[in-house]
């Protein structure tokens, strides 16, 4: 649900927790930063409102636990090559809300989105900056979209 984190404040804190731990550890070489969120929809019948909204497959019988993950890999290269290019993988995991390990919840479409920037070459130095940047650029147009697709498919 919007309003319940504080970016701008989980940020602030990110950058001052950084600044201390760096200044100790010294981190270098970074390959990977990301963000996970969640969407929980109401739905008096998950599995099936999912396996309608996402498949072709006529179910002839009632359906449970629903799960389908996913990822999208965006590169700026031309040349992508996983092992040599920086990308950001967008996973997508849609699910009934019972298989929720730490929250399993009756009634509820699960949608979460991980967005994961993979540095190529391995980056050093303020990850503070880096979080912001993937934050804006990444995570709050891929989140809008999940959004926005779901809307689409009736998932509201």
């Amino acid at each position: 649900t919007e309003g319940l984190f504080d970016f701008a404040r989980f940020h602030q804190r990110f950058r001052e927790l950084w600044k201390t731990v760096n200044e100790i550890l010294k981190v270098t070489h970074v390959r990977r930063i990301g963000f996970v969120t969640e969407e929980r929809l109401e739905n008096p019948n998950p599995s099936e409102a999912l396996l309608e909204s996402l498949t072709k497959w006529p179910s002839q019988s009632p359906v449970a636990g629903f799960n389908l993950r996913f990822v999208e890999r965006v590169s700026e290269s031309p040349s992508f090559n996983e092992e040599e290019s920086a990308y950001v993988n967008r996973i997508y995991s849609l699910y009934d809300g019972l298989l929720d390990k730490e929250h399993p919840d009756q009634g509820q479409v699960n949608a979460m989105l991980d967005i994961q920037r993979y540095f190529a070459p391995l980056i050093s130095g303020n990850m503070a900056d880096e979080l912001l940047k993937l934050h804006n650029k990444d995570y709050l147009p891929a989140h809008k979209e999940l959004k926005a697709r779901l809307a689409t498919l009736g998932l509201k």
